[in-house]
């Protein structure tokens, strides 16, 4: 049973309920207050109590901004509060839920509550591209919202958070391919489009990337609509985005440019050996090939020299293989046999070589007191032959090789103490070459001439013509 202090006290506490909500209807701003249900009716619920214990009843009607806070039992125009109240102070036992107080909670009459009654709680709109939003933001809570994360399989792709703390932007060059997921922070994050920011929030999956010509493409998230950006990239399939600049602020948005798929430039030989592999190529470049120049060893019938690719590189438009291909030259072989002409044997007496070739390596050979000057197409006269001398003709071919005699020059002091110098060979046609220098004390030194007196002088620069070994000597 509640006294009439516990009664009167339910009583004001129902009519500054209702008064509240008229001074929040009023007092509303206009963007928020257009939310708000134009009619509102609050109904109280009837405290009744059986057997002749007290009835109140509450009934609230739309109001005015005019009207005048009304005293208890008091009626005032656009809506009316009647209260009743029993004579009897006895009222009977409330439920727990069903909008009286509780026995073991009557002293605290602030837990009364009001079955089907609720307030609902007006968000302001959340217009997208609203410029306004973020410039109501502090720097504290710039720092403290997520930013964008793209989720790409298996791991997470992250802002770079080298400082610790939330997460904020992306950094440059961050790929978002076709299908990936991006965590947009809460605050929201913005991206520049060419009508301008554009604000994203929550998890957005890239759904496509559409050419709508002259630069422009249209970009599709799962929950947002599609918005445009512009991009100067070619190529043929496009792969998704990537982040050129920016950060997630309204006032550094993200940029975007579009991503085209590279493709791969194999080149291999006529074998399919790969000899190059150039990866993420561009669409509309050219192909080059850097590595050297592809061989094809000779078989029985044939020699083989490099001639080009197969196709003829062209541009890049797919991915595509390049295969070296070759002349082919028939072989006319021609059998090459070496005579020493006087000297010891060859390291091999016969060659087979081919027209159109080099030589290439040539037998070597010695003779005692002779020096090899090469082979011959003659056993006196004729053409050197040298190891890359083409080869003309066909058949046979014999090479004879050249000798030169050699000759032993020793010195002579003349009459002074000492060791002579050391003897030199020369070999006729050709200049003695360089000649020792000695000393003498008290003595010029003249030269060296062919006898110890008088005689002819020898200089470095006299050829020699000699048909034996010789001896020079000093003259002072």
């Amino acid at each position: 049973m509640y006294n009439p202090y516990q009664r009167k006290l339910i009583r004001d506490m129902i009519i500054n309920l209702i008064l509240s909500l008229f001074l929040i209807v009023n007092l509303l701003p206009v963007n928020i207050g257009a939310r708000i249900v134009a009619e509102t009716s609050v109904d109280t619920e009837e405290i009744v109590e059986t057997g002749g214990e007290s009835q109140v009843s509450q009934e609230v009607s739309e109001g005015t901004n005019d009207e005048e806070t009304p005293e208890a039992g008091e009626d005032f125009s656009g809506g009316e509060i009647t209260l009743e109240e029993d004579e009897d102070d006895e009222p009977s036992t409330p439920a727990s839920n069903d909008g009286q107080l509780n026995e073991d909670d009557s002293d605290d009459p602030t837990d009364v509550v009001n079955e089907g009654t609720e307030t609902d709680q007006v968000e302001p709109a959340d217009v997208e591209g609203d410029d306004t939003t973020k410039d109501l933001e502090t720097d504290s809570q710039l720092k403290t919202d997520e930013g964008l994360t793209v989720q790409k399989a298996p791991a997470l792709l992250a802002a770079n958070n080298a400082g610790g703390g939330p997460l904020r932007s992306l950094p440059v060059n961050q790929l978002i391919s076709i299908g990936d997921t991006c965590a947009f922070g809460g605050n929201p994050d913005y991206i520049q489009t060419v009508d301008g920011r554009k604000s994203f929030s929550g998890s957005q999956t890239l759904v496509s990337v559409t050419s709508l010509g002259n630069g422009l493409y249209s970009v599709k998230l799962s929950n947002s609509d599609a918005f445009t950006i512009t991009s100067s990239a070619v190529g043929k399939e496009i792969i998704g985005l990537i982040v050129t600049g920016g950060s997630n602020t309204q006032q550094s948005p993200y940029v975007l440019d579009v991503v085209f798929k590279k493709y791969t430039v194999t080149w291999q030989n006529y074998d399919e050996s790969v000899l190059e592999k150039d990866t993420d190529v561009e669409y509309g470049t050219t192909p080059s090939y850097d590595g050297e120049t592809p061989v094809r060893e000779p078989d029985d019938g044939y020699f083989y020299t490099f001639k080009g690719w197969d196709p003829a590189i062209s541009d890049v438009e797919d991915d595509v293989t390049y295969t070296a291909t070759y002349n082919e030259i028939e072989k006319e072989p021609l059998v090459v046999t070496f005579d020493s002409n006087g000297g010891d044997d060859p390291s091999f007496k016969t060659k087979t070589v081919y027209r159109g070739f080099s030589y290439e390596e040539l037998p070597a050979v010695s003779r005692n007191n002779y020096s090899f000057e090469g082979w011959y197409t003659e056993e006196t006269g004729g053409t050197q032959v040298l190891d890359t001398t083409l080869v003309t003709d066909t058949g046979t071919q014999t090479l004879y090789a050249h000798w030169v005699r050699k000759y032993t020059v020793s010195f002579d002091r003349n009459h002074y103490s000492g060791t002579n110098p050391e003897s030199i060979t020369v070999r006729n046609g050709y200049p003695y070459g360089e000649l020792p220098s000695i000393t003498r004390s008290n003595y010029t030194f003249l030269g060296w001439f062919t006898q110890t007196s008088g005689g002819v002088q020898i200089k470095e620069d006299t050829i020699v013509n000699l048909e034996e070994n010789q001896t020079l000597h000093a003259h002072w």
